[in-house]
């Protein structure tokens, strides 16, 4: 395998990496939302 396509190799895996990292953040602000709304709530009930 020479240089040049292991270089594109790590490219293309940086490239899903990066996009699989924002669906992971966008995910863990979806979750962080929703305890916050259910702690809120919660809370009002107290």
């Amino acid at each position: 395998m020479g240089m040049d396509s292991q270089r594109l190799q790590l490219i293309e895996e940086n490239v899903k990496l990066k996009h699989e990292n924002r669906v992971l953040n966008v995910q863990v602000d979806a979750l962080c939302e929703k305890l916050i709304t259910e702690n809120s709530r919660n809370h009002e009930q107290v």
